[in-house]
C-alpha cells in the first residue's frame, strides 16, 4: 500500500485549482482539497496524511481511515510533522508530496520517495468530478450540467416520450 504525506500549503500553492479558491476563501480551499483527496483515497488502496501549519479552521465532518488531516498547532510548523511522519513510515512505500527542498532532503535520507504537487494532482485529477475542475464563483452559472441535472432531464424526456407514445396509440 502506498502512503502519501502531503505538505498541504505547499500543495495548494502549486495547483491553479486551489490557488483560485485560496484567493476567495481559505477554508473553502482547504475543504475542497480535503474532499478531492478523500475521493481519491477512498477509490484506491492508499493512505494519505495531509499536513498543514497552524490550527484547524474547521472540523471535517467526513472521516476516512485512508485520509488523516493534521494541523501542526501554534508552536510547531508542518515541516516537523511531515518529517516525523516520514520517520514512522520510512521506506519506498512512503511518498512525500512537496517542493520544499529541506523536507525533500530529510525524507530522502529516510528512504522515502518524493513527488511534486503537480504530479500528484495529475494522478488524483481523474477522481475529481468534471464540473469541479472549473470552480464557479458565487452568482456564476456553471458551464455544464451536473450529474443530478442530467439525470433529471433524462427522466423528464423519457416521461414526455412515454406520454407521446400513449397519445399515439
Amino acid at each position: 500500500m502506498i502512503r502519501y504525506i502531503i505538505d498541504g500549503h505547499n500543495f495548494i500553492h502549486h495547483i491553479p485549482r486551489y490557488i483560485t479558491l485560496l484567493d476567495h476563501d481559505y477554508v473553502t480551499c482547504l475543504k475542497t482539497l480535503y474532499r478531492d483527496l478523500l475521493n481519491y483515497s477512498d477509490s484506491r488502496q492508499v493512505t494519505i496524511v495531509l499536513v498543514f501549519d497552524g490550527n484547524a479552521p474547521w472540523d471535517p465532518l467526513e472521516h476516512s481511515d485512508n485520509l488523516i488531516l493534521k494541523f501542526s498547532g501554534p508552536d510547531r510548523n508542518a515541516d516537523m510533522d511531515i518529517i516525523a511522519q516520514a520517520e514512522k513510515w520510512k521506506g519506498r512505500h512512503t511518498v512525500v508530496v512537496t517542493e520544499d527542498r529541506q523536507i525533500i532532503r530529510s525524507v530522502a535520507a529516510l528512504g522515502c520517495q518524493t513527488l511534486l504537487p503537480k504530479k500528484l494532482f495529475r494522478i488524483i485529477e481523474e477522481k475529481i468530478q468534471p464540473r469541479k475542475l472549473k470552480q464557479t464563483l458565487p452568482n456564476e452559472k456553471p458551464d455544464r450540467l451536473s450529474r443530478t441535472e442530467i439525470d433529471w432531464w433524462k427522466k423528464e424526456m423519457k416521461k414526455a416520450q412515454n406520454e407521446k407514445t400513449d397519445k399515439d396509440e
